[in-house]
């Protein structure tokens, strides 16, 4: 089964990437239809700009999408294999342990059976890919070819002046973007869109065929569907209840009837966050809380109204964006940002169950460097201000006796140049045992005994330091290591140029890192969220890419990350 939170964030580098890739090309052409505007009073000349500008915004449409294709074809194929493959095995740890109790007949697993249904999901998906990028260098061009026409016919009317029609026509560019058409049905959609609904769809779709397969060779006959609060009110009608899927039994509805499963408008269907799990009698226990369906409507039209803030948002930044590029005054675009930002923050202070996502807000585009992965990073003085979150302003008991511990793993390292760990009470700072080292630059384990007593204290009890001889924060087998213990309350990381690093999961949730695959999906999102930043800060050192890396994966998660220099 798939977490209903791992398929709203999926997809999140890819949306961001094909948002930022429309606004480029949009600042692209506002910025050809600004050179030329002295060209538009002469037929011969007007003519010749646009044989000119199409020629050249080609070059760059083709170096763009070309880029795109790759990227987006490349993650989608990674998101799509990792996520089937992590959906099996979770399944299969409740299969292996009812057939080791002698609830089911036989288990085996083969791993190599899923490769044709997995290869046709993503088949599938980069056909819709190809098919995008190329509608979208279509729908460049046109833009261009419409803008630097109505442009000149604007101009040969005499009543505009230059300034006027090169403002008019880049609003109405950044206004309509370039819009994707289905025209089956006649929608619009904007490309980050297509991309988040064609991609989640078939990750979903692709691990639920796999999932099929295999309840199918073991046997399973009843399932249970995943839950979430908001959810669509169609989907929280079946959510987190069990069916039968081919033998009626007992009260049990039909799984295919009640969740419309295998059509466009039902489970795991176009853009569905649900999936759906074995169940076993006798072993299984419901996995969700019941969702009362006042509360859960509720919540969806609230998620529904931040959802159209935050369009807005990122409509009025690139209209403001796609303005600049064009030489245009913005006064009116920026205000717009800022009310619709004032209206959604106000929205989520109205009730705790929303949460600020700052990826859906943020455009980030450079004209000048022509890049457009992430937001343009600002100086390490800036990256590494104090940055401390209300969890780890301990008191002052606590703060001097994890002072403490600082110092005497400093003065540890000092002496050998290598890595310590030390367990201290969550409440108190006090250590728990002596530092542990392993000899080496790049981990450390605690004792056995030390293993024992973490295994069987209690939630949230325990606090680990340990430090980075060769500087920088956590890793990810450090958060990893934090999300799967439960008895660690927060981890901290200290270096030898006396910064300290906090991690805590606050009140946000241990994500599902129960098995190999899990952690690898888990680790090439890190890996993904790094690149994004690197390729769109090629100067900036390893160190501020993880730091900030890890901000941005922590605001949503809805995780606690800090720093401090003493």
């Amino acid at each position: 089964m798939l977490d209903p939170d791992y398929l709203k964030d999926c997809t999140h580098d890819l949306e961001n990437y094909w948002y930022n890739l429309e606004t480029q090309i949009l600042c692209d052409i506002a910025e050809r239809i600004k050179l030329n505007e002295n060209e538009l009073t002469s037929t011969a000349n007007h003519e010749i700009a646009i044989a000119q500008n199409i020629g050249v915004t080609q070059d760059r449409l083709n170096a763009y999408l070309s880029e795109a294709l790759d990227i987006t074809t490349e993650e989608a194929s990674k998101l799509i294999e990792d996520s089937s493959y992590m959906s099996i095995e979770s399944d299969n740890e409740l299969f292996e342990d009812a057939y080791k109790k002698g609830l089911i007949d036989h288990f085996s697993y083969d791993k190599e059976s899923f490769k044709d249904i997995i290869n046709e999901g993503i088949a599938l998906t980069v056909n819709d890919i190809t098919n995008l990028c190329n509608t979208t260098a279509q729908t460049a061009q046109e833009k261009l070819y419409e803008s630097l026409n109505s442009a000149y016919m604007m101009a040969q009317s005499g009543a505009f002046g230059s300034d006027v029609i090169v403002d008019r026509i880049v609003s109405k560019l950044s206004r309509e973007g370039l819009e994707w058409v289905d025209y089956d049905t006649g929608v619009h959609r904007r490309l980050d869109t297509v991309v988040r609904m064609a991609v989640r769809t078939s990750i979903n779709q692709t691990a639920a065929k796999c999932q099929e397969k295999n309840l199918d060779d073991l046997e399973c006959n009843l399932v249970e569907t995943s839950a979430h609060a908001g959810a669509r009110p169609s989907h929280a009608e079946w959510q987190g209840q069990v069916f039968y899927r081919n033998k009626p039994y007992k009260d049990y509805s039909n799984f295919y009837d009640a969740t419309g499963y295998g059509t466009a408008g039902g489970l795991c269907g176009v853009n569905c966050r649900h999936s759906f799990y074995p169940y076993i009698e006798g072993i299984s226990t419901p996995s969700f809380d019941k969702v009362d369906s006042k509360e859960n409507n509720e919540l969806y039209e609230k998620q529904q109204e931040q959802r159209y803030n935050e369009r807005h948002i990122r409509e009025w930044k690139r209209r403001q964006k796609v303005g600049e590029a064009a030489g245009l005054d913005v006064t009116k675009e920026k205000a717009k940002v800022r009310e619709w930002t004032r209206r959604n923050q106000e929205l989520i202070a109205s009730d705790p169950r929303l949460k600020r996502n700052y990826g859906r807000e943020r455009i980030n585009v450079n004209s000048k460097s022509r890049t457009f992965n992430q937001e343009s990073f600002k100086s390490n003085k800036v990256f590494f201000q104090n940055i401390i979150p209300d969890t780890f302003k301990f008191s002052e008991k606590k703060e001097e006796n994890m002072i403490n511990t600082y110092i005497a793993i400093d003065k540890a390292y000092l002496s050998d140049k290598k890595e310590h760990l030390s367990l201290n009470d969550a409440q108190t700072g006090k250590q728990l045992f002596n530092l542990f080292s392993s000899g080496s630059k790049n981990y450390v384990q605690p004792s056995k005994k030390a293993m024992q007593y973490i295994e069987s204290a209690q939630k949230n009890s325990i606090t680990t330091v340990h430090n980075h001889p060769k500087g920088g924060t956590f890793s990810v087998g450090d958060i990893i290591t934090q999300l799967t213990t439960d008895s660690f309350k927060e981890s901290i990381v200290i270096t030898k140029d006396a910064e300290v690093f906090f991690f805590s999961q606050g009140k946000g949730d241990r994500i599902p890192l129960s098995n190999e695959r899990q952690e690898k999906v888990f680790a090439r999102y890190v890996n993904l969220v790094r690149l994004s930043i690197k390729n769109d800060n090629p100067e900036l050192p390893t160190k501020e890419i993880r730091h900030m890396a890890w901000i941005e994966i922590c605001k949503k998660r809805g995780w606690e990350y800090g720093y401090k220099k003493f």
